[in-house]
């Protein structure tokens, strides 16, 4: 039941604390499967926490999903909550003592970066739209774009070149002094993230939440699935520009602001995926 992914990460992230949950994850799938008339049939690959596919007994197909009640992933619980319906999968019952919600099944479940290999304008266009469907307004309890922000000065610039360090602090300090009206935003959208659904069209998937401007949104999506083309990095700003009714160059800078702090999260967690991150920071922070 427990996947050697699953049971590695956890451990790693909270030592004996993550072995006991571990220990007691095979009674509670039991338990919340019976409490919640839900009928597993399929597990899915994950990290971060238990998810499996089943059905309910009305037989409409469901998605468990248990993790470690606290921290981040508790706040990621409750934006699926907030953000359940309108551009995102539906929660159908939800136990944050326990780390639990069923949500429904998308089905087919394609992604926008399966869908539109090749069509990057289309796959901009729907993610605009998906987007702005989802923001709510701002919530208590959610952390801010500021709060997000503090990395550089958690981080520092270490390995990243110095120009593009001190030029994105810059950058990141003027936009969030002059920072629009906030509202509850997904904080990891992007093409992986949004799929296909026959009863819904296109919805997204696994929000972090965090509370911030519209412009902040599109850092996810630009920094993710990079065209062959840079000059076409540009062409995205324009769609979501248009489409969103968003200054472009807040959307540039937020672009460019994310990508540095998306390659210093990888650097504090010990990950070296980081200079495809930089790459892209590069190309947007020379036109900020």
């Amino acid at each position: 039941m427990i996947s050697q992914e699953l049971a590695n990460t956890t451990v790693q992230m909270n030592g004996e604390a993550g072995s006991e949950w571990l220990s007691c994850l095979p009674a509670l799938v039991a338990q919340l499967s019976h409490e919640w008339g839900f009928q597993l049939s399929e597990m899915f690959a994950s990290n971060y926490a238990f998810v499996a596919a089943g059905s309910l007994t009305d037989g409409s197909s469901a998605v468990l999903k248990i993790g470690m009640p606290k921290g981040e992933y508790l706040v990621e619980m409750r934006a699926m909550v907030e953000f359940s319906g309108d551009g995102s999968v539906r929660v159908i019952r939800s136990d944050s003592a326990r780390g639990a919600l069923i949500m429904e099944r998308i089905s087919p479940g394609t992604t926008l970066a399966a869908a539109y290999p090749e069509e990057d304008d289309r796959a901009t266009e729907i993610a605009a739209d998906v987007m702005k469907a989802l923001w709510r307004p701002a919530a208590a309890g959610f952390p801010t774009v500021s709060d997000w922000g503090r990395a550089f000065q958690r981080v520092g610039p270490g390995p990243l070149p110095l120009a593009v360090f001190e030029k994105v602090e810059r950058v990141f300090a003027e936009l969030s002094s002059s920072m629009q009206a906030p509202v509850l935003l997904h904080g990891d959208f992007h093409h992986m993230n949004i799929l296909l659904d026959d009863r819904h069209s296109w919805v997204a998937i696994d929000p972090k939440g965090v509370v911030g401007e519209p412009a902040y949104e599109v850092g996810a999506f630009m920094r993710n699935q990079p065209p062959r083309d840079p000059s076409l990095l540009f062409r995205r700003l324009d769609i979501f520009s248009e489409r969103l009714g968003i200054d472009r160059q807040r959307l540039l800078g937020w672009s460019f602001a994310q990508c540095v702090l998306s390659a210093l999260w990888s650097i504090e967690d010990g990950g070296d995926w980081w200079q495809g991150t930089i790459a892209v920071a590069e190309v947007l922070g020379r036109a900020v």
